[in-house]
């Protein structure tokens, strides 16, 4: 009788675990490309939708325009375009802050310069310093560096963007996250935005649900995933992180394109 007990006891606890392990899992039901990874979760209050990739095997490519010259415009049209490469899309954000036509800095597509490297003075989001490059290099290698350092290192850029401002730089936060902590994050012009950074092994894209200030992301890309760089890409509207089959974010007139596709 005790040990029909103590079986029972142990089948329920196993049952348990496995029922735990099923809710603790990332994309139970979704099978997850080697090096790439899609989750979302709630950090401070704010709900964050989250891609990890490795850029030694994951392809990280900036689009602008397609064969035609014409801008995708949208992560669900690059999508359909690379379907019919044969390629495919496993995720997409926005990339940097565009004009109306073109790039405002510098944009590289397989070691090709398409919009030069900017170093004016100006005002807006892009123009505000520190401004930085987040850029890949044919070895798989990512990297985030402030865009008077990135000059000397065009030649190693296969995939690159240039943003700003930079809220993230050698494991300090910067631009108008400097001197934020959790207590301070609060204050400040909250609308929903998005941003990239690096720890050295993984890139991350990461899109809020919710509005939150600019010193919050970067505390989260520092505190919460690790990361030692990290870029704004853009706030409101444009702001998207698309994964099909996962999460149907694709925004229309998107001027650049950020996305990961897998390693062939």
């Amino acid at each position: 009788m005790q040990s029909r007990r103590i079986g029972s006891l142990l089948a329920l606890a196993a049952v348990a675990l496995a029922a735990a392990a099923v809710r603790a899992a990332p994309g139970r039901g979704h099978a997850q490309p080697e090096g790439f990874e899609y989750r979302t979760e709630t950090w401070h209050g704010v709900r964050f939708a989250i891609v990890r990739a490795d850029p030694a095997r994951t392809r990280i490519q900036l689009y602008w325009r397609d064969a035609a010259g014409r801008g995708y415009g949208s992560q669900a049209r690059l999508a359909t375009a690379l379907r019919a490469q044969g390629e495919t899309l496993l995720a997409a954000s926005n990339a940097g802050i565009f004009g109306f036509t073109a790039p405002d800095g510098l944009h590289v597509e397989r070691g090709r310069v398409l919009a030069p490297l900017n170093l004016r003075q100006g005002r807006g989001n892009f123009y505000e310093q520190p401004n930085a490059v987040f850029f890949v290099t044919s070895a798989g290698r990512a990297e985030i560096v402030e865009s008077n350092a990135a000059r000397a290192r065009i030649p190693e850029m296969a995939e690159a963007t240039q943003s700003g401002p930079a809220l993230l730089l050698d494991g300090a936060l910067a631009g108008p996250a400097a001197g934020a902590t959790p207590a301070s994050m609060l204050a400040g012009t909250r609308v929903v935005r998005n941003g990239v950074c690096v720890d050295g092994r993984s890139v991350y894209l990461v899109k809020t649900d919710d509005p939150l200030t600019r010193a919050h992301l970067a505390l989260f890309f520092r505190d919460r995933l690790r990361c030692g760089d990290g870029l704004y890409l853009d706030g409101s509207t444009p702001s998207s992180l698309h994964v099909p089959g996962r999460r149907r974010e694709s925004r229309n007139s998107l001027m650049g394109i950020l996305a990961i596709l897998p390693r062939t």
